[in-house]
Order: C-alpha cells, then sequence, then structure tokens
C-alpha cells in the first residue's frame, strides 16, 4: 500500500483545431472500461486486490477509455474499516501538436498538510511526437485506502500532477475532502488468527506497514440449518468458497472469492499460484501484496482470495 505506480497507455488522436496541453483529474470508487467491459473498484475492497486490465484504449477515444463510478472531491466514510480501499486516482494528459522531444510526467496524493504521500508517477519519461492537427493523451492511476500510513484522519488531502519538458504542463491541484475517517489504531490482536464470531468469520489480518493488525469480519450469506453443536466449523467446499457453521447452526457462505492471477497494477499478485489439490483446505492470513485479506487453496488446488471487504468486480455501493 505504499505507493501505487500502474499501468498506463498512450494514444494517439484524429484532429484537433484547438492547441492546448492540459490535465484531467479522476478521483472515483470505481472504473469501468468501456470497451472491454472490465470493472475495478476500490470503495470498501480489501486492500490491493489484483486488478484486471483497464487500458484498452482505441485510437480516437479522447478522455480516455473509463467511465467512472463515484467521481468525486469529497467522500464519506461512515461505515469503513482500516485495511479498505478507498478511491483510484486517475491523471489524463493531453497535448495538442506539434510537440516533438521528450516529456517528464508526475502525479501524486498529498497529505493534511501538503507533504507528498505517494507518486502515481515520478517524472515518468515519456517521448512525444505529435504533429500539427493531431493530439496525443497518456494516463497514469494509483489507488489510496484507510491507513495509518495512507487516509487516517478526516480532513483536506489533494492530488497534485504536472509535466516537464516538451509540452510542459504547469501544476495542477484538486482538493479531496475525506470525512469520518474510522480509526487505524491497530486493534492487538495476534495476526494469523481465525475464528467464528456469532455468525460472522472473523481474522486478525496481517502485520501492517505501521506494525499495526487490524480485526476483519466477514458477513456471510446465511444458508440452510445443519446444527448448533457444529458452530465454529470452516471448511472450503467443491466450489472453492469459504463455508462456516455460525453460533446459530446455520451454514455462511462466503459472498465472494477471486482465484489469485496476475495484477496489471504493480502493488498486486504477480502472478497465479498453484501449488495442486494436494493442498487443498490450507488457510492462512496472507501477508502478500494486501495484507487484508485471507488465502487459502481451494479444491481445485489453485490459490484463493477473499475478505471483508466488498467484491471489487461490481459497481462500488
Amino acid at each position: 500500500m505504499d505507493i501505487f505506480v500502474v499501468d498506463f497507455n498512450y494514444l494517439w488522436g484524429l484532429i484537433c483545431f484547438k492547441m492546448s496541453n492540459y490535465m484531467t483529474h479522476n478521483v472515483a470508487k470505481g472504473v469501468r472500461n468501456l470497451n472491454n467491459g472490465n470493472v475495478m473498484t476500490w470503495w470498501k475492497t480489501n486492500f490491493n486486490m489484483p486488478v484486471p486490465y483497464l487500458f484498452d484504449w482505441s485510437g480516437n477515444q479522447e478522455g480516455g477509455p473509463l467511465s467512472y463510478y463515484g467521481k468525486a472531491t469529497s467522500f464519506d466514510l461512515s461505515g469503513f474499516n482500516p485495511g479498505w480501499e478507498l478511491v483510484g486516482f486517475f491523471c489524463i494528459w493531453h497535448w495538442d501538436g506539434p510537440i516533438s522531444g521528450a516529456a517528464y510526467l508526475s502525479s501524486k496524493w498529498r497529505d493534511r498538510y501538503g507533504s507528498t504521500m505517494f507518486y502515481c508517477a515520478n517524472s515518468a519519461y515519456l517521448y512525444l511526437n505529435v504533429a500539427s492537427g493531431y493530439w496525443s493523451e497518456y494516463m497514469y492511476g494509483c489507488n489510496q485506502g484507510v491507513a495509518g500510513w495512507e487516509i487516517d484522519s478526516s480532513g483536506n488531502y489533494s492530488v497534485q500532477s504536472w509535466s516537464t519538458g516538451a509540452g510542459s504542463i504547469s501544476t495542477k491541484t484538486t482538493t479531496i475532502t475525506f470525512s469520518n475517517v474510522p480509526s487505524t489504531s491497530s486493534s492487538g490482536g495476534e495476526s494469523g488468527h481465525i475464528w467464528i464470531e456469532g455468525n460472522d468469520l472473523c481474522y486478525i489480518d496481517a502485520i501492517n506497514n505501521d506494525s499495526s493488525t487490524w480485526k476483519q469480519t466477514m458477513v456471510g450469506v446465511k444458508g440452510s440449518y445443519k446444527d448448533v453443536a457444529k458452530a465454529g466449523a470452516l471448511w472450503i467446499g467443491t466450489n472453492n468458497y469459504l463455508h462456516w457453521i455460525g453460533n446459530d447452526g446455520y451454514e455462511y457462505l462466503a459472498e465472494w472469492r477471486i482465484q489469485q492471477y496476475a495484477s496489471t497494477w504493480s502493488n498486486g499478485p504477480t502472478n497465479e499460484q498453484h501449488p495442486g489439490t494436494s493442498y487443498k483446505g490450507y488457510m492462512w492470513v496472507d501477508n502478500e501484496f494486501g495484507q487484508t485479506h485471507l488465502a487459502y487453496i481451494g479444491y481445485n488446488g489453485y490459490k484463493f482470495l477473499a475478505g471483508s471487504g466488498q467484491y471489487p468486480y461490481w459497481a462500488p455501493y
């Protein structure tokens, strides 16, 4: 969660009659690619879940390939949990030709005091060769979450971007307000503990960047009655979902699971994992990339992810 530098794309455009260079800031709960239909939501999802390819970009699509869910400059975090993502920030640089030469792109998040939290792009090199009557665009994105080293208090934060070199663009700053930010203090539990509390599946997540741990709570989908005597049972079904028996004797099913794959963003998993069916049923609190999710080996022998947050491939709610 320290720094989120992600995939980007480069676009040649069609004829444009207005000569201008500018940047567009988009801070949103989630996005949908207009060309391939891929969705990624950060709002209330666990840290750094794998991100599908979002930069399928046609040649004449000025303004980028994304539609934005919940784009805003203020966000109410009532009901949030530390260890959950908040928003994605996408900056689009736009140039009208003629421009030729090396450009260096920067964008970042700043804290309530104006200090740099982390860079999305830090003097990223781009060679521009834009003829007269044409335009070019480039995009960088990064995500932001609730943590002691990111959004840890209510107030005004900001996103900022600029470029130097060929087609230089002066600094643009957009204020982003977060209210009702939950406490990011450590819950004090021992990392790795997993248990049933009431009818919910709970766990203490991996030790975080500031040495904190947080309690995570998964509310399952209620199924049929089994047996009160079996309360606390936890297993992985042939459907590769987590199942458990609540204190009321009913079976509960995790709302979602993800078979791990290589994220297109640099802060997510770099590949899938398939240790084999001889390991099915193994479960642990994962300390890879996100740190606030559960991991387990499914019935099919692949590594799966589940967690307390919402499913990241639906529109935010």
